[in-house]
């Protein structure tokens, strides 16, 4: 029932296909490869961010790192679906969570900052 729900949840983000995802204990994972790679490195990220970056910098990278970060993942998707080569999981895997861990240096500094404008906006209002 948990892993039905789980299923369901993911659906709408991932296309689920079955020789595209890793199993654990003989059940498949709710997304793919790819997708797990981007969630396990935001995840990671996310957890060791503080140790890397001051959590109140508010400031992003240039966008050119996160475009870098997509390259690999593009090149890979993109001579998959146009027929070149087949990938396999491990590929995907590294891709996705390339682009996932960079993406956690744009992610928190704008959470960061949309938190201090709510909190800015509820202090004029008490």
């Amino acid at each position: 029932m948990v892993s039905k729900l789980n299923y369901n949840l993911f659906q709408p983000l991932c296309h689920q296909k079955p020789e595209r995802s890793f199993f654990a204990f003989g059940h498949k994972l709710a997304v793919c490869a790819r997708c797990t790679g981007i969630y396990l490195g935001a995840l990671i990220l996310t957890i060791i961010y503080p140790l890397v970056k001051n959590i109140n910098n508010n400031s992003t990278p240039s966008k050119y790192y996160l475009i870098a970060s997509l390259i690999p993942m593009a090149l890979d998707g993109g001579t998959q679906f146009l027929n070149f080569r087949e990938s396999f999981n491990e590929l995907r895997f590294a891709t996705g969570f390339i682009a996932g861990s960079v993406f956690v240096f744009y992610l928190i500094p704008v959470f960061n900052r949309l938190f201090i404008r709510f909190a800015g906006e509820l202090k004029l209002k008490i």
